[in-house]
C-alpha cells in the first residue's frame, strides 16, 4: 500500500537529473508527501497526499529516488536489493483532454474555432502541455516540409541537392492516396474536420 501511495505523489522539477528524497517520521502519525525532505529543485504539488499511517511510537525512514521520464515504466522486481523496492513509474501529467470545433460567422464568411480543454496533475500547466504537444507535432511533420512531390515520383531536397527516390514515392502515395496529383493543390480554406 505504501509503494502504491508513493507512486501517486506528483512532483515538479526543472531538472533531468536523478535526485534523492527522504521521509523520516516517528509515530503515531499520518505520513503525507509534505513530510518528505526534497532537494531544492524538486517540488511536491500536493503536500497532503497520503502515504501511510503509523499507529505505534516507532520511527520510519523512506529513501526515494526521483527522476523525470515519459509514459509508464514497469520496474523489474528481481533486481531489488535488501530493503529496496522498485516502484513502477507513471510519467503522465495530462489527465484528460477534450476538444470541440464550432462554426461561427465572421461577416459573410463561415469560419471555425477550436476549443481545447486540458486537465493536468499540476506538474505542468495546461498551456505547457499544449505547447509541448505542439512542438512534438511540428518536429514529427518537419521532414515532410523538405519534400516535394511530382506525379508518380518524389524529389527529396537534402542539403539543397535533389535526388530521385522511387521507393519513397510509392510509400508516400500509399499513405496519402492520390491527394497530390500533378497541378492539384490542397485548398487553403479547408475545414479542420475535412483535413
Amino acid at each position: 500500500d505504501v509503494s502504491v501511495n508513493l507512486k501517486e505523489i506528483v512532483l515538479k522539477s526543472d531538472s533531468n537529473d536523478i535526485w534523492e528524497a527522504f521521509s523520516s517520521v516517528t509515530g503515531p502519525k499520518e505520513v503525507t508527501a509534505g513530510d518528505t525532505l526534497l532537494p531544492p529543485r524538486v517540488k511536491v504539488i500536493d503536500k497532503s497526499q497520503y502515504i501511510a499511517t503509523i499507529t505505534q511510537p516507532i520511527s520510519s525512514t523512506i529513501e526515494l529516488g526521483i527522476e523525470k521520464g515519459r509514459g509508464y515504466r514497469i520496474e523489474n522486481l528481481s533486481k531489488s536489493q535488501d530493503g529496496q523496492f522498485p516502484i513502477d513509474a507513471v510519467f503522465m501529467p495530462v489527465r484528460n483532454v477534450n476538444y470541440s470545433i464550432h462554426l461561427f460567422r465572421n461577416g459573410n464568411v463561415m469560419q471555425e474555432i477550436s476549443f481545447i480543454e486540458i486537465w493536468t496533475n499540476g506538474s505542468l500547466t495546461p498551456h505547457e502541455a499544449l505547447l509541448g504537444a505542439s512542438n512534438k507535432i511540428v518536429d514529427l511533420l518537419t521532414p515532410f516540409s523538405q519534400m516535394q512531390t511530382r506525379y508518380g515520383n518524389t524529389i527529396l531536397l537534402e542539403n539543397g541537392k535533389q535526388s530521385l527516390d522511387s521507393t519513397r514515392a510509392v510509400s508516400l502515395r500509399l499513405h496519402l492516396g492520390n491527394a497530390t496529383k500533378q497541378n492539384e493543390k490542397i485548398p487553403k480554406n479547408i475545414f479542420i474536420d475535412q483535413l
